[in-house]
């Protein structure tokens, strides 16, 4: 049985619980849809941006506190963006990694991460404390 939604115009990105029916189980789950809507109303595919970067070769110490700045300077850039709605980045990882730190940031719209890549606040930690400390760099952004 499907139910129908009625939902209301927000101006911000929205976590919405919608029940569901699973062949697969007995009982009805839980679905956790992200959604937002557009300044006309629309409701838009939000977008995932996620990074993993490579340290050029340093001392691990070294490595240790340019991980930390980098996770300083992006995660100090929540509320400040408009369209951005998450960011954390992973600096504690597993031995069995082959990445130095992961970026992940969720914005409103791909318009939104567009805003993000080209604003003064972003360029500015990018350029001071990532990009000239970084061998490779890998990024997918795809719509949730």
């Amino acid at each position: 049985m499907v139910k129908r939604l009625r939902l209301r115009p927000l101006t911000a990105a929205t976590r919405v619980r919608i029940p569901i029916e699973s062949p697969h189980r007995k009982k009805a789950g839980l679905c956790t849809c992200l959604f937002s809507y557009s300044e006309k109303g629309e409701v838009t595919k939000m977008v995932k941006h996620i990074i993993l970067w490579k340290l050029k070769e340093m001392s691990e110490t070294e490595k240790a506190e340019r991980v930390q700045k980098i996770k300083e300077g992006l995660e100090g850039l929540s509320g400040k963006i408009p369209g951005m709605t998450d960011i954390h980045v992973i600096i504690d990882k597993l031995a069995t990694s082959t990445a130095d730190a992961m970026l992940d940031s969720t914005f409103e719209s791909a318009e939104a991460l567009k805003v993000y890549s080209s604003h003064p606040d972003h360029v500015a930690v990018a350029d001071t404390f990532i990009r000239p400390y970084i061998e490779i760099r890998s990024c997918i952004d795809y719509e949730i």
